[in-house]
């Protein structure tokens, strides 16, 4: 959400006075070795991202939001807030979503890219 910020202090104090186990990663690479990506994207989680929400609710919107948008494949917070992000399995969906929030949203800051050339990412796929 544009002009909207939340510091990491006040995201680990919040999350401090709440604290959310994280999954550990064993579900989350043992789906991406037998599955790739597509099994592994029940895993993206945040247990950051109930406190950011707390912080500045406009956060939870922004996920909601991508949630609900066509060919979402997963929406998380990213880090400690206020950034989401959306996963897709094209760029043309990327840019579609990123589009709609400019046009529905236009306090909204949208980016859309991809990682499909990025020798790393494309390990996974």
């Amino acid at each position: 959400p544009g002009g909207v910020g939340v510091s990491a202090a006040a995201a680990y104090r919040t999350f401090d006075a709440a604290p959310q186990e994280p999954a550990g990663p064993e579900q989350l690479l043992a789906a991406l070795d037998e599955g790739g990506v597509r099994a592994a994207l029940p895993y993206i989680s945040n247990n950051l991202a109930a406190a950011a929400c707390t912080l500045a609710p406009q956060i939870e919107e922004v996920r909601a939001w991508l949630r609900q948008q066509p060919g979402v494949l997963a929406a998380e917070v990213s880090g400690s807030g206020a950034c989401s992000f959306a996963l897709f399995d094209t760029a043309v969906q990327a840019q579609d979503v990123c589009a709609r929030a400019q046009r529905e949203r236009a306090d909204w800051w949208a980016w859309s890219g991809s990682l499909k050339n990025n020798p790393s990412f494309s390990k996974l796929v």
